[in-house]
């Protein structure tokens, strides 16, 4: 429920540096930056839990990510940053890039998926499946691949908010259920006899 809220503010927030970064030709850059500093908060836990601290004060919050990404980050990312401070919204950062890099694929056709698989593809298997998702969605795809051996074989492919299990675990479940569910037909049975 919290995630929620969170996301739906940052999109808000999303919507309005998309609009700002589009004006001024800096969408990538923008996105480059923001991803960056969304892997700062992922990977330092105490970075994040600084940014969401409701004990420290805007203005030490902002003189402190003036200090570390001046000249890192262009300056619409930056003032961006002291907005979110100044509105206590520093700790939406994460959801702000998802929401915005949603919106930059989504402007330019492409689209993210997850492809899992029991074992390890080749390049050439994924980029085989890549095409083809790609060629029949009419979009330029961007799978991330990983491996999970429980589902035997096959695949599974999830794109936004589309799903496709291909997977042998899925076949046999199924099958598993079929024949739970199996009743012989009794007519058929006693004309046999």
């Amino acid at each position: 429920m919290a995630k929620d809220y969170l996301y739906s503010v940052a999109e808000i927030y999303a919507q309005a540096v998309y609009e700002l970064a589009e004006q001024q030709q800096l969408l990538q850059v923008v996105a480059d930056n923001l991803a960056a500093i969304s892997e700062c908060v992922m990977s330092d836990k105490d970075f994040d839990h600084f940014l969401a601290s409701p004990s420290i004060s805007e203005n030490d919050k902002t003189a402190v990510l003036t200090k570390v990404f001046t000249g890192k980050i262009d300056d619409l990312t930056m003032d961006f940053l002291k907005v979110l401070s100044d509105r206590n919204r520093l700790e939406t950062i994460v959801y702000v890039y998802k929401a915005y890099k949603a919106m930059l694929d989504r402007a330019s056709g492409r689209i993210e998926g997850t492809l899992t698989t029991a074992v390890k593809l080749s390049d050439e298997e994924i980029d085989k499946i890549t095409r083809s998702v790609g060629q029949s969605l009419g979009k330029n795809v961007s799978l991330n691949t990983c491996i999970d051996p429980d589902i035997l074989g096959g695949l599974q492919l999830k794109i936004g908010n589309m799903s496709f299990d291909g997977s042998i675990r899925k076949q046999l479940n199924e099958l598993a259920v079929k024949i739970k569910n199996y009743q012989p037909d009794a007519t058929a049975i006693s004309e046999e006899h």
